[in-house]
């Protein structure tokens, strides 16, 4: 991709009053991102994905990128 970021799944998707949010897997930085629904100008359906155990919606909430 240029200039892209490859993000896995959507994990999970919040609305905070005036943006929508994802978390994704980010395969960039080898963790958990959040991703404003509103930034995201395309999208390529990727290989299929296989969460392991720490890339769970479980492991984020658990995670020090949940806790900031």
């Amino acid at each position: 991709m240029d200039g892209g970021r490859v993000v896995w799944l959507p994990l999970g998707v919040w609305f905070w009053g005036k943006v929508w949010t994802a978390v994704c897997w980010c395969a960039l930085r080898e963790g958990f991102g959040m991703f404003r629904l509103d930034r995201i100008s395309a999208l390529q359906e990727p290989d299929r994905f296989r969460p392991e155990k720490h890339q769970t919606l479980r492991a984020f909430y658990e995670s020090e990128a949940y806790r900031h």
